[in-house]
Order: C-alpha cells, then sequence, then structure tokens
C-alpha cells in the first residue's frame, strides 16, 4: 500500500471578488523556493471572475473550492482552518503577498516545537504594489515567551499580518470567532499564547500586506461582515 505523503505546510487564500489580486497572490505562493505546501483557495461566492483565473492555473498543489453560499468572511477564513492538511498553517488574504523566500523562513522558525506561530516584519503596499513603508517592530529577532509575546501585541496593538501556526493548535482553538470582528485575528494570536505557546518574531519582511479601499478590514470598519 502507498502512503500519500501529506504537504507539511496548508497555505489558505480565502477569496471573494478578488479578480484584480488574486492571480498575483497566488503566484507568489507558486514562486516560492520552499514547495512541500499545499495551496487552498477558498471562494467565497465570488460574483466576478475569480473563478475563472484560478481555473486556468494548472498545479497539482492547488485545491479549489467555491462555497455554496456566502458564509461571511471570517467564517470562511475558520474554513480554511478545518480544511488545511498540513502541520503548519499560513492564512494569506488574496490581495496580499508573500515575498521570496519567506515559507522557508517561516517554517525554520517552527522547527523550535515550544514556538505556536511566527509573524514577521510586513512590507505595506498599495494597489498598484508599490511600497508605502515597511513596518519592523524589531531591529532584530526576537523569540517571545508567552508574557514577552502578551506585553509585544499590547505595546504595539496591530493586526499580526499573514503568520504561520500549528494547524492542530489553531484546529483545537476552534480557528478564528466571528464575534470579535475586526480583532479576530488578534483574539485568535493571543488564544494561542494563553495555549501556553511561544511565538516568534522575524525582523526581515517576508510579507506584503496591501491596503486599498475595498480590502476586509475597510468592510469591518464598515460594519459589513459579508464578505
Amino acid at each position: 500500500m502507498v502512503t500519500q505523503q501529506l504537504p507539511l505546510v496548508s497555505v489558505c487564500i480565502p477569496v471573494f471578488n478578488g479578480e484584480s489580486y488574486i492571480l498575483e497572490c497566488i503566484n507568489s505562493v507558486l514562486k516560492q523556493s520552499y514547495t512541500n505546501f499545499e495551496l487552498l483557495i477558498l471562494d467565497n461566492c465570488s460574483t466576478d471572475s475569480t473563478s475563472t483565473i484560478i481555473e486556468k492555473i494548472g498545479d497539482s498543489r492547488i485545491s479549489y473550492v467555491k462555497n455554496e453560499i456566502n458564509i461571511g468572511s471570517i467564517n470562511n477564513f475558520t474554513r480554511c482552518v478545518e480544511q488545511a492538511k498540513g502541520q503548519y498553517f499560513l492564512l494569506l488574504p488574496h490581495d496580499d503577498l508573500l515575498l521570496p523566500g519567506s515559507l522557508k523562513e517561516f517554517v525554520v522558525r517552527l522547527d523550535d516545537p515550544t514556538v505556536g506561530f511566527v509573524y514577521s516584519a510586513i512590507r505595506v503596499i498599495d494597489l498598484n504594489g508599490d511600497t508605502i513603508y515597511t513596518q519592523v517592530n524589531h531591529g532584530e529577532n526576537q523569540l517571545f515567551t508567552c508574557e514577552e509575546a502578551l506585553t509585544d501585541i499590547v505595546n504595539f496593538f496591530s493586526p499580526i499580518q499573514i503568520a504561520m501556526a500549528r494547524t492542530s493548535v489553531l484546529q483545537r482553538l476552534g480557528g478564528f470567532d466571528a464575534q470579535y470582528g475586526l480583532f479576530t485575528d488578534i483574539h485568535l494570536w493571543l488564544s494561542v499564547i494563553f495555549d501556553g505557546w511561544k511565538t516568534f518574531y522575524d525582523s526581515k519582511p517576508l510579507v506584503c500586506h496591501r491596503v486599498h479601499s475595498q480590502q476586509g478590514q475597510d468592510a469591518f470598519i464598515k460594519r459589513n461582515l459579508a464578505n
């Protein structure tokens, strides 16, 4: 009997009407030097050409699922967690990007069995992909204890963008909780920390976070979580 080897990393892209950015996002994953991953794309009932764009990409690592109904953005995040098969999980919004070498860097940091999740400095880009600024919380890499991680989140109080975490931990904790709205990611990372895990901060920007008027945070502010 041949046993199918599961990928080590599950990169999950939740998307709704992402035709403007989804191809660039997908390519930022497929071009990674680290290749032991699955790419799950969960489409939350897009009404634009998102599905057409995705279906034209021929790569066996991609699994594309389109929800029958719109289940809300945060519930779609949690569905990503539920469907992930890899040991490590990374949620990549459809308008954001991985920088070259980021998956390899994240995976290396999770070799430490005491680390629950890894995050990094981020490059903030505009709708055209041009850099607005780079957000660096610390000039050097940091391995935080639970207490230090809590202090760091309180001091900077900004969403931890595109972290890689242990899938089993996120699944056990129930994923993202929609009742926390804009702060659902902060709540989840705090839950991991309170579960007894250390965190690792990489001072190099490993990801790009795109800022534009149609992004999810803007919908949160307008109290519209349907997408």
